[in-house]
């Protein structure tokens, strides 16, 4: 089974039962996809309520626009997709009826079988007055990146206070979006400050106003420098933020200079810690050094001595003259002992000399 086309139900306007006028223009939904979506217009169609009795709700806070992307969402999900596909102004809105014949003979079967999506859906009358503007501004390729900027994003802004007044959730998330993208992709400051201002104003959306408030905070010095803080957040509280961002900077110079005199002293710690360990090893090899020569030293003596004792036959006093029998003696600093070699009989000195 082929799915349900909501678009096509959306532009061909079949089997409506509900309307939303706004600024002369009407658009033809059906309550099934609106008040499955909005608990506002859900409630506005339950019990006495006028709009209940006449399936028409008057929308008077908002422009036909903004009521359009709400509708196109409504369906799609989404919003400013159709018209973007179409190039040109399309919307789910009749043109609104200059005549009260015209409008009897729209209702008529033969006249609503020769309506056009091109002529049953546009957002506009299909006579304009002469002088008269249309809703949306035209962007033209004349017109400036912030233009382009403010433009869209006080759209979004609308999106969202629409979305919030009628309570759809996802719209509003999704003009959020919208907006949050348009900033990271396109920052301009003057943009910013307007469609701000038109969110404090119009929504009620606490997740928008947290959103304009980071940016804010991320941008505080672009706008103390620009002087539009207090048109936006009022003078004192402007004050407060200036104060604030001074005692920052203050405190941020203060951490980066202890930083810098850390890293200095830390620097300095270590070269000394390098110094001392250099002299330690100095001294360590120095005492090897000197350990060195004196093993030697000794070694030598010792080695005479063993010499001496085997060539020597007897014992070298006169008043002894007995077979050689000998023994090491020991004597001097204990860390440097020099030794002598002794008759075993007589206890005499031998010497190598």
């Amino acid at each position: 089974m082929a799915s349900l086309d909501f678009t096509r139900l959306m532009t061909s306007g079949n089997f409506s039962d509900l309307k939303l006028v706004c600024q002369g223009k009407e658009f033809k939904i059906h309550k099934l996809v609106a008040c499955s979506q909005s608990s506002v217009i859900a409630t506005a169609l339950k019990g006495d309520f006028k709009e209940a009795q006449s399936g028409i709700i008057t929308i008077e806070q908002f422009d036909a626009e903004t009521v359009r992307r709400m509708v196109e969402y409504l369906y799609t999900g989404d919003y400013d997709q159709i018209k973007a596909k179409s190039n040109a102004a399309t919307s789910v809105a009749l043109t609104t009826p200059t005549t009260a014949a015209s409008t009897a003979s729209s209702t008529t079967p033969s006249t609503a079988a020769s309506i056009t999506p091109s002529t049953a859906f546009s957002t506009t009358p299909s006579t304009t007055p002469s002088g008269a503007s249309s809703i949306a501004p035209s962007i033209t390729s004349s017109t400036t990146p912030a233009l382009l900027v403010t433009n869209g994003t006080l759209q979004h802004v609308q999106v969202n206070a629409i979305a919030d007044y009628y309570e759809v959730p996802g719209l509003a998330q999704l003009a959020n979006r919208k907006i949050q993208q348009t900033y990271l992709a396109s920052w301009d400051l003057n943009a910013f400050v307007a469609s701000a201002k038109a969110a404090i104003n119009d929504s009620g959306d606490k997740s928008l106003h947290n959103m304009m408030a980071l940016f804010t905070a991320q941008k505080l010095k672009e706008l103390l420098r620009s002087g539009q803080l207090p048109s936006l957040v009022g003078d004192f509280a402007a004050s407060v933020l200036a104060y604030h961002a001074h005692l920052l900077e203050a405190s941020q110079r203060e951490q980066s200079q202890a930083a810098v005199q850390q890293q200095q002293e830390a620097q300095q710690q270590q070269a000394q810690a390098h110094v001392a360990l250099q002299q330690q090893y100095n001294d360590l090899l120095v005492e090897r050094q000197a350990a060195e020569a004196r093993a030697t030293r000794v070694i030598e003596n010792v080695g005479k001595l063993v010499s001496l004792s085997n060539h020597q036959e007897c014992c070298r006093s006169i008043s002894c003259g007995e077979d050689f029998g000998s023994y090491i003696e020991a004597t001097g600093d204990p860390a440097e002992p020099t030794y002598i070699l002794r008759c075993s009989w007589c206890h005499c000195k031998h010497t190598t000399n």
